[in-house]
């Protein structure tokens, strides 16, 4: 079974390393390329050029830059990072779990998390939530938060690290609020009372937590200050967000993650639930499996309150998760059943597989429209194919299930993440060659110091732009204050008129005035949504 084990995971890397140069490039990616390309060029976030996210990403890609220059091998570069930074917090995942439940548990957590919907989409996407994700497992995987689990100082390192992972994304605050509670409970737990009270056991956490997470954002203040822009800084990363009218809907990213990793879902809440009903034992909370279900609860309740649940929001806590998960299985293969135990087993197992059958088959008859719209011819094939092996491997499972309850379990927990491997496999398809054609004939017609104005499409990521709120769409548009956007941008338009516009459909959301003023001085060229200035009118 570990062999099977590593061979999954080893398939799952395989697939994501094969995807670095060749998967579609996500919206998203362009934004943070060319913001890492404006550092890279001098400007400063939040004072030359609009952005909301921290900092930390940009400034990590700049020796790329300095390195390969202003091309789109940056950005493989960069993806090829992110699948580094995946690779190690999969192997910090698995440590995780084999500290509860052994090898096999560590194993069974990685082949989760590996195949997870979240880590086979953004894992290796130029995002800071790649880092961010890897930061937040250093801060719990290495060290123990018990009492007699290190100095003090362990702490200010935890600091350090939720401090770094809140420069990547300040999404990464939900997780430092349920690491720094869990270390709270994890001391009070474990204390011995004759030798610290409750109040000096706090203080000895809160303390050097904070101290690091302060220093990591009070450096990061002075360098923003040496450039005057200090309060830029602190406006745009913190404040912009508390104000920006952007809410995602919850269970439209919620739904996909569910189906397409129940596995997870439901064997870490079943983790979460036991793990929960002995919090008061002490060996809860010695080999962090009581701080982990801590962070993953305070990250469910969230959901309730967090502005933007992308999926990326999961991805930053998806590895706590799995190892829960892979330690609940584990222990479920260990513990064969009888009885009507045996019967409740067999019936769930059945009714996953209708489940899964039914969501394959909705995902064949919504072709390039449903879930797996790269695979839409071979869907029926690939679909049937995958079923038939699903069923026959089931039924080995389920006829010598007393025999072999761990092939039982085994084919229950895949099954399980079944639809999530075929929309894995099904992105992976999505080939960005018509994007990086585009991008190269932009470039042949604008020259790499001329500006341009873009809408939403990323494709001149590498070239100048042409005003502070660079990418435009409905979200960044609501920050816009109204006279720049009515009478501002069309007054730096007209003095300093850019070399070509893409316009897409969010340019068009811009006032009527300039649209128009647009559709009067530029014209469409190839490839689109390229425009550019139409040739001066002759006297």
């Amino acid at each position: 079974m570990n062999r099977v084990l590593s061979c999954l995971i080893a398939a799952a890397c395989a697939l994501m390393a094969y995807q670095i140069p060749n998967r579609g490039i996500d919206p998203d990616e362009f934004e943070h390329l060319h913001a890492a390309f404006c550092v890279a060029r001098g400007e400063v976030p939040y004072r030359d050029f609009f952005e909301h996210h921290a900092p930390a990403l940009y400034y990590l890609s700049w020796p790329l830059f300095k390195v390969l220059g202003p091309h789109l091998s940056v950005l493989w570069a960069a993806r090829t990072i992110m699948f580094g930074c995946s690779l190690v917090a999969l192997w910090l995942t698995g440590r995780l779990a084999a500290r509860w439940g052994g090898a096999r548990s560590g194993l069974i957590a990685a082949a989760l998390l590996a195949w997870t919907t979240v880590f086979q989409a953004k894992g290796i996407e130029l995002r800071p939530d790649v880092p961010a994700m890897l930061l937040l497992s250093l801060a719990v995987v290495p060290f123990t938060f018990a009492t007699g689990g290190g100095r003090w100082w362990r702490f200010l390192a935890v600091g350090i690290l939720c401090g770094l992972a809140t420069m990547f994304t300040q999404k990464s605050v939900v997780l430092v609020a349920g690491i720094l509670t869990a270390a709270c409970l994890s001391r009070l737990m474990t204390r011995a009372p004759e030798a610290e009270n409750a109040v000096t056991v706090l203080a000895r956490v809160i303390v050097p937590i904070a101290a690091g997470v302060a220093a990591v954002w009070g450096i990061a203040s002075l360098a923003f200050a040496t450039a005057g822009a200090a309060g830029e800084f602190w406006y745009a990363t913190w404040y912009q967000l508390w104000i920006w009218p952007i809410r995602s809907g919850r269970w439209e990213y919620l739904r996909p993650t569910l189906a397409g990793e129940l596995t997870v879902w439901v064997a870490a809440a079943i983790e979460i639930g036991a793990t929960a009903r002995q919090w008061r034992h002490r060996e809860t909370w010695e080999q962090q499996r009581g701080a982990v279900v801590l962070i993953a609860a305070a990250c469910l309740a969230s959901l309730l309150v967090v502005k933007a649940t992308y999926p990326q929001f999961y991805l930053l806590w998806m590895p706590f998760l799995a190892a829960l998960a892979g330690r609940r299985i584990a222990m479920w293969s260990l513990q064969p059943v009888t009885g009507s135990r045996l019967a409740v087993a067999v019936f769930g197992f059945l009714l996953l597989c209708v489940g899964e059958f039914s969501l394959w088959l909705r995902a064949i008859f919504q072709r390039e429209t449903g879930a797996l719209p790269h695979l839409a011819t071979a869907a029926p094939y690939v679909a049937i194919s995958f079923l038939a092996c699903a069923l026959v491997v089931s039924l080995l499972a389920v006829s010598s299930i007393r025999k072999h309850w761990g092939l039982f379990v085994a084919s229950f927990a895949s099954l399980g993440m079944g639809y999530g491997a075929l929309r894995a496999v099904d992105l992976a398809l999505w080939s960005n060659r018509d994007q990086t054609a585009a991008i190269e004939a932009i470039h042949r017609q604008v020259a790499p110091d001329e500006h341009v104005l873009d809408g939403f499409t990323g494709y001149a990521a590498l070239r100048p732009h042409a005003w502070y709120y660079w990418w435009i769409n409905e979200y960044s548009l609501a920050l816009v204050p109204a006279a720049e956007r009515v009478t501002g941008l069309l007054d730096r338009l007209r003095a300093n008129p850019p070399a070509a516009i893409l316009f897409d459909r969010n340019v068009a959301l811009l006032p009527a005035p300039v649209v128009d003023w647009i559709r009067e001085h530029y014209a469409p060229a190839d490839p689109e949504p390229l425009w550019l200035r139409k040739p001066a009118k002759a006297d």
